[in-house]
């Protein structure tokens, strides 16, 4: 492990991030947390976010916050159009318009869309100096820059091997990492010195009553596990396991109050991705 502190980063704006309170993540021992600023233009909105002061107050968040726009993608025009799942309704919003947001949202690190770094060259140097923004692999390849930066690789289950040798390249720069990753992963990645290491999967998979339990993976929704009275992990202090939770207990929890459920395992799950520093 590298002397550097290292960050596992859950996904606050999915369906299973969206369980947990501030005060949840904080206890799960989460240091960074990341929003998806596509998710954030649908719910709360344009209006809205134009009229926050910065998210890391919107979150309550008192640690870093990541504002990720790796998912958007602009037309010829330059324009991201979004068409929200709710009414059906068109949201479009420039490059112009999409840093001017970034900088009254305030956050930590910022992943920029892919191809911002040319299409937008002098926009993207008006962010505030206080944001660090990541530039997507793809672009760097292509194209230098002289602000202060770091890169973003998304994982598409390639070989492990391969992708750390990949990331090894831009060992000189900050290095974020976003995708579905398993745990193993996560702590592989950890040792290997990525700074951000982006993934909601250990919050979906507890969402769906899988938790993490030493080397293997758990189904709480299974009904082999309905007299399973110890915890997940006897080794484990998160939340869930320092009150003494059984499998059990968590079992019928989960099919009678699954919300309150969720909350439990997310934190768990959340707790056993974290990076030891």
């Amino acid at each position: 492990m590298s002397g550097k502190v290292n960050h596992y980063v859950p996904v606050v704006t999915t369906e299973a991030g969206s369980c947990l309170t501030s005060a949840n993540w904080q206890q799960a021992k989460a240091t960074a947390v990341a929003c998806y600023l596509d998710d954030l233009l649908l719910k709360p909105g344009v209006n809205l976010l134009k009229k926050i002061d910065g998210l890391a107050g919107y979150l309550g968040w008192p640690s870093t916050v990541i504002l990720n726009a790796s998912r958007l993608s602009a037309n010829k025009e330059g324009v991201f159009v979004l068409v929200s799942p709710f009414d059906g309704a068109r949201i479009k919003i420039n490059y112009a318009e999409l840093f001017e947001l970034v900088n009254a949202l305030k956050p930590d690190v910022f992943l920029m869309p892919e191809h911002a770094l040319n299409d937008a060259p002098d926009l993207w140097e008006t962010l505030n100096d206080s944001i660090l923004p990541f530039i997507p692999v793809t672009d760097l390849i292509n194209q230098g820059c002289q602000k202060r930066h770091g890169v973003y690789f998304k994982y598409e289950q390639e070989d492990h091997q391969s992708l750390t040798q990949s990331m090894s390249k831009w060992s000189h720069l900050p290095r974020y990492l976003c995708g579905t990753l398993d745990l193993n992963l996560i702590h592989n990645l950890c040792d290997a010195g990525i700074d951000y290491i982006e993934s909601d999967e250990p919050a979906h998979a507890a969402y769906q009553g899988r938790v993490y339990s030493g080397a293997e993976t758990v189904d709480l929704t299974n009904s082999s596990t309905e007299l399973q009275f110890d915890v997940i992990d006897p080794d484990c202090q998160c939340p869930t396991c320092s009150q003494r939770l059984t499998k059990a207990y968590l079992h019928h929890l989960y099919l009678h109050t699954p919300l309150l459920c969720q909350r439990f395992l997310i934190q768990h799950n959340v707790f056993q991705a974290q990076c030891s520093t």
